[in-house]
């Protein structure tokens, strides 16, 4: 399902030029670029399960998980992960679509727990921890 580059480079090691191979690939549509040195094999895919791959450690929070909850009526253009002591926020364009993470305080494993959807694994917020971290990222008014 997710592929390395240096994976990718090993199993077409026959070719005469692998790195075209993979670029040929991704032009055919039989290869998905996530994020540098990472591919999906399969465009059949949620985002939600991709995000904790593509950067992590994170887990499904923010306005994904209320939506997944069914707590917000707005539709939800990106999926929005938290992570922990990564000090800085992160955006990720690809054909699933747009990932964004967001540093929070050390609580983590408090209110996350692990999904298992077609095979794979992701961890998300409850609908407490992902209320409370949108309450953390608003900004601060006196």
């Amino acid at each position: 399902m997710f592929r390395t580059t240096s994976d990718l480079l090993d199993s077409l090691s026959k070719y005469a030029n692998p790195d075209m191979k993979i670029k040929r690939m991704v032009q055919e549509g039989s290869l998905f670029r996530l994020r540098r040195g990472l591919y999906a094999t399969t465009r059949n895919i949620s985002s939600y399960l991709l995000a904790g791959v593509i950067y992590g450690p994170s887990y499904i929070s923010f306005e994904t998980a209320l939506s997944r909850y069914g707590l917000i009526p707005e539709r939800v253009y990106a999926c929005t992960s938290a992570t922990f002591k990564k000090n800085r926020s992160k955006t990720y364009k690809n054909d699933f679509g747009v990932f964004e993470y967001r540093d929070i305080p050390a609580a983590y494993p408090l209110g996350v727990r692990l999904a298992e959807e077609n095979g794979i694994f992701y961890a998300i917020a409850s609908p407490e921890k992902a209320i409370c971290d949108m309450l953390y990222i608003q900004p601060k008014r006196l």
